[in-house]
């Protein structure tokens, strides 16, 4: 049987889907004019605390506050003197921020006790290489050149943290860290991508309590805000300086989930459930020269 809509229905819906329409126009217009986030500050930041946890103003600066200065999210201000004394300010004409390390001599494994914030500073450099006792000219492997790390990025005891690092900005450069033990547990490998490092546009936070990513109102693959130009070199995924095989191996090492561009060259990556290196929505131009076990 057929069913035929009145003419005062027809009016009445048709009122409806202008006002819907009027309404996401207006969204649109508001989004269009609303005033854009300020570009994160050009820092030169030293991390010379291996501790990690909420940010707190005290006599060491971590990693996690480093990458938070950096993305603008933390204010110099919330430092306490000391901290602010491992902060530089640099001109803008420098093409982005730098994190080095100066972390005491036992004291250069950073045990991560939740997902470190996403590096979203463009241009920014993380380098390991920086720290005392770093040895450019050492190499652990006889088929390419890769000095030994000194700076270990782990997951606390009993932590399950899904990756080490999450980038989601251009021209990002991470060198000469050791990153071991990401996974996620079976339940949760399916819901959120886990890696030693992971190169996305950005995602929302690992929730495994939820269906990952939400089903409606976000975009898991947004070729138009794929990090470009992306640099990871000289680490070691999948194991420690010392060489040991980790108790708790690493699921990927590098995920390249959606970028354009990305270079992976004289890394050391082994002892991981999967693949060394995997792409996932997008990775066009990737270039990829890395010992791989």
């Amino acid at each position: 049987m057929m069913h035929f809509l009145s003419a005062r229905r027809y009016q009445s819906l048709m009122v409806v889907g202008l006002l819907v329409t009027t309404l996401l126009s207006q969204a649109i217009a508001w989004a269009q004019d609303a005033p854009q986030p300020a570009a994160p500050p050009v820092l030169h930041v030293v991390v010379n605390s291996n501790q990690d946890g909420p940010i707190q103003a005290d006599d060491g600066l971590t990693l996690r506050e480093a990458i938070e200065l950096t993305n603008g999210t933390l204010s110099l201000a919330a430092l306490s003197p000391v901290e602010r004394a491992q902060v530089v300010a640099l001109d803008t004409a420098e093409l982005g921020s730098r994190i080095e390390f100066d972390l005491p001599a036992e004291q250069t494994q950073i045990q991560v006790m939740t997902p470190l914030p996403a590096i979203a500073s463009p241009n920014l450099t993380l380098d390991g290489s920086t720290q005392p006792g770093y040895n450019p000219n050492q190499s652990a492997t006889a088929e390419i050149e890769i000095p030994i790390p000194v700076v270990e990025l782990t997951p606390a005891a009993d932590a399950e943290v899904f990756r080490g690092l999450s980038i989601v900005a251009s021209g990002v450069t991470v060198r000469g860290l050791s990153l071991y033990g990401f996974t996620a547990r079976h339940r949760a490998t399916a819901i959120t991508p886990p890696a030693d490092i992971f190169i996305a546009h950005r995602l929302p936070p690992p929730d495994t309590t939820q269906q990952y990513p939400p089903a409606q109102g976000f975009s898991y693959y947004d070729e138009n805000v794929a990090p470009e130009a992306v640099l990871i070199e000289h680490n070691w995924l999948g194991m420690p300086p010392t060489e040991a095989v980790p108790a708790i191996p690493s699921a990927f090492g590098v995920s390249v989930f959606n970028s354009q561009g990305t270079t992976v060259r004289r890394n050391y990556i082994v002892h991981h459930d999967g693949s060394g290196i995997i792409t996932g929505a997008r990775a066009e131009h990737l270039i990829s020269s890395s010992a791989t076990a």
